[in-house]
């Protein structure tokens, strides 16, 4: 690239800035969107397990949890998870829950909170775009 081009000034762009939650002190959201964490088997469900409690136990706000797709298992009576899932949502802002999941799942809520609230897929992304600090399960 030239730089002796006329109306082209020099800029610094910073292309990927890097996101440090440590100094961040806005609350982060959570997109729950599978009953595993990285491998859909035994050993990713034990990782979602140990997650759900790492973040049940780091003392950061959580905003809004979003809960969509195969996660909206975590949310039946019979899930291993849904003690850690009451548990997460306790600490939620506010807590989405996507119908038409539900709905392809066959799965009821069985949790109790004036915190949960059941949308579709559409408003629940419409949501997300406007979020920020959005960890991704």
């Amino acid at each position: 690239m030239r730089n002796d081009l006329p109306n082209n000034p020099i800029t610094d762009i910073k292309i990927l800035p890097e996101f440090d939650m440590s100094e961040n002190n806005s609350p982060i959201n959570i997109l729950l969107s599978h009953d595993y964490f990285s491998s859909d088997n035994d050993n990713g469900r034990k990782l979602l397990s140990d997650l759900l409690i790492s973040i049940i136990n780091c003392g950061k706000e959580i905003g809004q949890l979003y809960i969509i797709d195969s996660g909206v298992r975590t949310l039946d009576h019979e899930s291993k998870y849904h003690d850690l899932i009451e548990r997460l949502i306790c600490l939620a802002g506010s807590v989405l829950v996507c119908s038409d999941s539900l709905n392809f799942y066959d799965v009821s809520v069985c949790v109790e909170s004036e915190r949960v609230h059941i949308a579709n897929s559409e408003e629940i992304f419409s949501t997300i775009l406007c979020s920020r600090n959005i960890i991704r399960i």
